[in-house]
């Protein structure tokens, strides 16, 4: 999807003119979504990733006390929020950070990879909404 950083290439096998070679390794699939997406990169445990309040544009991950007076992103999917049942919210109101729930998000507000993150009868939305790249569960179909 859009919104995350794609899988790797197999490595080929080898072989001579004479004799077959050994098939070549897989790639890996590009489905592990560990980690907070913050500009050009992923954050390392223990970090979040900072936003600008005034420009919506990520300036780095380090550890959230650092983060005062920025946007605070501490998930970007559910695989960021620990345990089942677990939802990564977009920003709304008076809340200016995402955030894990267990109690759900606002319509059109939980954020996503896959569609298998959403609710039954939603999509997984592409969207760059607050500057930085993510899905949001959607009905109907998602925007242009």
């Amino acid at each position: 999807m859009l919104c995350w950083p794609t899988g790797t290439g197999g490595a080929g096998g080898g072989g001579s003119i004479d004799a077959g070679g050994a098939g070549g390794s897989g790639g890996s699939t590009g489905t592990n979504y560990a980690g907070i997406w913050c500009g050009d990169r992923v954050c390392a445990a223990g970090e979040i990733c900072c936003a600008s309040m005034m420009t919506l544009v990520a300036t780095g991950c380090m550890p959230a006390a650092n983060c005062a007076g920025e946007l605070q992103v501490t998930c970007d999917g559910p695989e960021d929020c620990g345990g089942a049942g677990s939802e990564c919210c977009m920003p709304s109101g008076a809340l200016v950070q995402t955030a894990c729930t267990t109690a759900g998000c606002l319509a059109g507000l939980a954020m996503c990879h896959t569609v298998a993150d959403c609710q039954p009868g939603e999509l997984c939305c592409a969207s760059i909404s607050y500057g930085y790249p993510t899905g949001l569960c959607q009905t109907g179909p998602c925007p242009q």
